[in-house]
């Protein structure tokens, strides 16, 4: 099932980078969720970012992703990716709020 939910947030950003190249992808009026700037230098690991939209700053945790924290093995280049895949979509994602705490 994480999986699942790993690949659907894969699909999203990539589907927002696309967007940015071909803005037909989505049209304004239903986007696949809420546009967010991903605040620089704040993914810190593979499951974990903060974004900003005018005054307001949230930390977003990947649901059903639990990628290794960076002094776990793998968690360098999981942070990394993540890095590469916002940066390809020169830090937009959009989000799709599932639940809160």
């Amino acid at each position: 099932m994480k999986i699942w939910n790993y690949l659907l947030l894969l699909l999203t950003i990539a589907l927002c980078s696309c967007s940015l190249i071909n803005p037909q992808i989505f049209s304004r009026k239903n986007p696949p969720g809420e546009l967010w700037q991903v605040k620089e230098g704040s993914i810190y690991d593979g499951d974990t970012i903060r974004v900003i939209r005018g005054n307001e700053e949230l930390k977003i945790r990947f649901y059903g992703i639990d990628a290794p924290e960076k002094a776990q093995a793998l968690g360098i280049e999981s942070r990394d990716y993540l890095r590469s895949l916002i940066a390809f979509s020169q830090g937009q994602v959009y989000i799709t709020p599932i639940e809160s705490n």
